[in-house]
């Protein structure tokens, strides 16, 4: 919900300054922790994408952050004195899917310190005739749940 909320903020925020374009800070990590959020918890294989048109069509949202890895940006906001501000009413809980998801992550890089370069090469390299045909994953024992990554990734079409 807070992301939703602050998306709505910064949608109409633009409007009334007349921009169509909104930057966001997601960066690599953000990307396939969204992507995992939604594979484990809501049976939908979506992430953050570059550039994503608002669903009115009046805004397009580009993270030009991406492809960066979250130390290295870390680092350069330290060095340039630039303030880091966290999430208290949502993004600091420990018990969050998302630090969980996020731990899920950190072994996976243990077996393979590439993974996340891997994961995000594969958003990039999607193969649908080797995907399951929309709807046959009715029924498999994915029960859809709420709060999942990327603000509305339970949700359905």
């Amino acid at each position: 919900m807070c992301a939703k909320l602050r998306r709505a903020i910064l949608y109409r925020a633009a409007s009334e300054l007349g921009c169509t374009k909104v930057a966001l800070g997601h960066h690599r990590h953000d990307s396939i922790v969204t992507l995992l959020l939604n594979l484990v918890f809501s049976g939908q294989l979506k992430a953050m994408p570059p550039i994503l048109r608002s669903r009115d069509g009046r805004h397009v949202v580009i993270r030009p952050l991406i492809y960066c890895d979250e130390e290295e940006i870390a680092r350069l906001a330290a060095r340039r004195g630039f303030p880091i501000l966290p999430c208290s009413v949502c993004g600091a809980r420990q018990d969050q899917q998302r630090v969980v998801v996020g731990k899920l992550l950190a072994g996976l890089e243990a077996l393979n310190p590439d993974a996340r370069a891997c994961m995000l090469a594969a958003l990039a390299n999607v193969r649908p005739p080797t995907c399951s045909t929309p709807g046959s994953g009715s029924g498999s024992g994915c029960s859809r749940s709420r709060g999942g990554g990327g603000g509305g990734a339970a949700s359905r079409r």
